[in-house]
């Protein structure tokens, strides 16, 4: 394999003498073929350090390599739970008011439980419930003014 990088080295300055780039623009190319060939070894390094932690099970050749497999598995993004927790909240919500398909009720929700503390929230819904002629657009227009009074709308 590097026996190939070699050669198409070999070849790519003869081509530029040939083709009588200015020496500056020369030596960027130079440089960049340089930069890809470094590339190319790192990643045959970090493929032989995958490959040695598969053959020698948790014991790897070289201490330092960790495979990327194994980073995936202990890696937990804390924003899936709280996007789940707010879905929840705001599909109980629309379960509440009677509006379980309507999914742009579904979206104000989900924004006002993001934005808002929880308990805000849960006071417009009963407060809707209990005093609106159509608790649903009365709780949209009340979670509305909330956040706009918190600069979210």
């Amino acid at each position: 394999m590097f026996s190939s990088e070699f050669k198409l080295m070999e070849v790519t300055r003869s081509i530029l003498d040939l083709i009588l780039i200015p020496r500056k623009e020369r030596t960027m190319i130079q440089t960049l073929g340089e930069i890809i060939s470094g590339w190319q070894t790192s990643y045959a390094f970090a493929v032989a350090g995958d490959r040695a932690v598969a053959e020698q099970g948790t014991k790897p050749y070289i201490d330092n390599v960790t495979s990327f497999r194994s980073i995936q598995r202990h890696c937990f993004n804390d924003n899936d739970n709280r996007n789940r927790a707010i879905d929840e909240r705001a599909d109980a919500v629309c379960r509440k008011m009677g509006n379980s398909g309507d999914e742009i009720a579904f979206k104000l929700y989900c924004k006002a439980f993001n934005h808002l503390s929880e308990a805000t929230v849960w006071d417009c819904v009963e407060l809707a419930s209990s005093k609106g002629r159509t608790p649903v657009k009365y709780l949209s227009w009340l979670l509305r003014q909330e956040l706009i009074k918190v600069n979210k709308w």
